[in-house]
């Protein structure tokens, strides 16, 4: 460091004795030795950086060889599936902390004189970017290092492991590149997939006359059709049962019923049989133990029962364990969205796209859909100012919808609420998402696509549907969203709420809550989530008991007739001040500060809520939670899965 002190002496001597007009002239030149020569001690101590980031390749080939092998095989063993998980988390942190380290230093690059300004010295500014330039890549070598040590760790432990992968059976299987098999094949379950196969073979010592249950549970869209579907369709699950019957929604107790009859009257009453049950939230205990009685007089011993829901309170149903899914990780995120976007070129060879596909993966919200969506777009728009203008799109519209509903877009897709998005050619023109819904690959999806709206030319008028993603894997779902411009929907408008629940000390106004009942009497879910969300931000801001209570009287109104609206009064909020907490919890502790009897005024809200809570509970044991899927209207009862998986 000697030299760069007397290298700034002797600048701060040169700017003393010279004339003004030469000094920016010398403060160019200086500016430039002076970054000379922070890059000349900066690649000093890179040495040991690029032989990290070599090693870090080799080791991570070592890993991929290995789980490429276990792919292949069919392993039982859920001690050696619970370790090849370990691995694969480890190895994707290791390439995503690669891929961060060598395309985001391209985007340094770019951002280096944008520190400049108008009262700083070339010179000051030439030091500084220097000096963080060298921060950001000690940085960097400690994370390369960190995961360097991990991975090489866990490959050491796992040498028993690759030994012993031999010993099982090789699946026959294409040779695909990484891209075309997971357009095709499902991606990042195999762990999950084998725990229910095992489950599904096998069997336990005659006489027991038990149902054997396995609850599959996870939020929307996180791929429990799909596990299913795909576990469904292995061929030692197709010769092991006899008969593969998928039940839907809350209309399954009529076509269980019905199945096992037609059963009992044919030649396949004494074969095993595997259901597989989809249902929205929770399952009535009563319905249960109907069901689960008659099927113990109906079906022979080996029959299974597979659950999928989005309540973990289907757990109490499980007789060997309960399987959870949940979103993938961000590694997980990126290695499957570079992999789909990039297809068979190299990334390394585009650095700076590569970069941008990074930040576009960071708008995803981990969701599969939008990963799809995105990598088929610029696939096929394989330009850098492109990309550029589609990653200024997503952030705008992620900024615009969270200061309105202060929520992600993809939240509120998973929540089945109001979604706003924007076209991208058009700043001042919004379209909203009121109602989506899937179908199969038998039934006719709309001929208008997501990229022909949002981002191409299309422009449909009115209300209208769009097929927004068709997947290749089973259960081949086809996603369809309704779209509208914001002032065509009918959507309960926040003037109504505001006006049916005013601070004035007198009964609500009936014109505008009729206006609230009649918007939301016989709507979608999605209208009545905007209801909920209305009312559960107007008890948030509140401290006026004569608000808070004309809030709850609506909401009582609304419970009594809508079992969608008990849905949303107990499910947990997403975010905001009451994230993971019922709509009702906003009042817990509510506590009014614009009367004179505060105390008397807040325990009536509170007391008021808790009734209503106990109330909305009550109703929804009573009957089970119904979910409104146009694809139901279609069904045939007793529809074999085998059938609806068939290409």
């Amino acid at each position: 460091m000697p030299f760069l002190f007397i290298l700034y002496t002797t600048c701060c001597i040169i700017f003393r004795w010279s004339e003004p007009s030469m000094e920016s002239f010398v403060s160019a030149i200086l500016g430039e030795l002076t970054t000379r020569s922070v890059s000349y001690f900066v690649n000093k101590i890179s040495g040991p950086q690029v032989d990290v980031e070599n090693r870090l390749c080799r080791v991570l080939l070592r890993a991929q060889a290995i789980i490429d092998e276990a792919m292949v095989r069919h392993i039982t063993s859920q001690t050696m599936l619970q370790q090849l998980r370990m691995l694969r988390d480890t190895m994707l942190q290791g390439c995503y902390t690669l891929d961060t380290f060598r395309y985001q230093s391209h985007d340094d690059e770019e951002t280096k004189g944008q520190l400049v300004s108008h009262s700083t010295s070339l010179l000051q500014v030439s030091l500084l970017n220097g000096f963080c330039l060298s921060s950001k890549k000690r940085q960097s070598l400690r994370k390369l290092q960190a995961g360097l040590d991990n991975l090489s760790s866990m490959i050491l432990d796992l040498e028993e492991l690759t030994s012993l992968l031999i010993s099982y059976p090789r699946m026959f299987r294409q040779a695909y590149s990484m891209h075309i098999m997971l357009r095709n094949c499902m991606f990042g379950r195999r762990m999950e997939a084998q725990l229910v196969i095992n489950f599904l073979l096998h069997t336990r010592a005659h006489g027991t006359q038990d149902l054997e249950v396995l609850p599959i549970i996870g939020p929307g869209r996180v791929g429990k059709s799909t596990l299913v579907a795909h576990v469904c369709s292995d061929e030692r699950i197709c010769d092991h049962f006899a008969e593969i019957v998928l039940l839907r929604d809350h209309d399954f107790r009529d076509e269980w019923l019905s199945i096992l009859r037609d059963r009992n009257c044919t030649s396949n009453k004494d074969k095993r049989l595997l259901i597989a049950i989809e249902v929205a939230e929770d399952i009535n205990e009563d319905a249960w133990k109907m069901l689960s009685s008659a099927s113990k007089r109906w079906v022979t011993n080996g029959t299974k029962i597979v659950i999928t829901s989005r309540s973990d309170k289907i757990k109490r149903f499980g007789t060997t364990g309960v399987i959870t899914l949940n979103y993938f990780s961000d590694e997980e995120h990126w290695y499957f969205f570079k992999t789909l976007t990039f297809g068979s070129i190299d990334p390394e060879q585009h650095p700076r796209l590569a970069n941008l596909a990074m930040e576009i993966a960071k708008t995803h919200f981990r969701s599969l859909i939008g990963a799809n969506i995105d990598a088929c777009l610029l696939r096929d728009n394989f330009d850098i100012h492109f990309w550029y203008k589609f990653l200024a799109f997503k952030r705008q519209v992620i900024q615009n919808h969270q200061s309105k509903f202060g929520e992600h877009p993809s939240d509120a897709l998973n929540q089945t609420r109001p979604t706003y998005l924007g076209r991208m050619g058009t700043k001042s023109e919004d379209l909203i998402v009121y109602d989506q819904y899937q179908v199969f690959s038998q039934q006719k999806v709309p001929n208008i696509t997501f990229q022909d709206v949002v981002y191409g030319n299309v422009k449909p008028q009115g209300k209208f549907e769009i097929l927004t993603w068709r997947s290749r894997i089973p259960p081949y779902h086809s996603f369809v969203y309704s779209f509208a411009a914001p002032s065509q929907t009918t959507l309960v408008p926040r003037r109504a709420i505001v006006g049916a629940t005013s601070h004035d000390d007198a009964p609500p106004d009936a014109r505008h809550a009729d206006e609230v009942l009649r918007l939301t009497s016989g709507a979608g879910r999605t209208h009545v989530a905007a209801c909920a969300a209305s009312l559960a931000r107007r008890l948030a801001r509140t401290r006026d008991y004569v608000v808070a209570a004309k809030c709850l009287a609506l909401a009582h109104c609304l419970v009594e007739g809508d079992p969608h609206f008990r849905l949303e009064v107990i499910r947990p909020a997403p975010s905001g001040r009451r994230a993971g907490e019922p709509l009702l919890a906003l009042l817990d502790d509510f506590c009014d500060e614009a009367h004179s009897a505060s105390w008397d005024h807040s325990a009536f809200v509170r007391a008021y809520a808790g009734y209503l809570n106990a109330r909305v509970r009550y109703l929804s044991k009573l009957t089970i939670p119904l979910r409104r899927r146009r694809w139901n209207e279609t069904v045939v009862p007793g529809n074999h899965l085998t059938d609806e998986l068939a290409l």
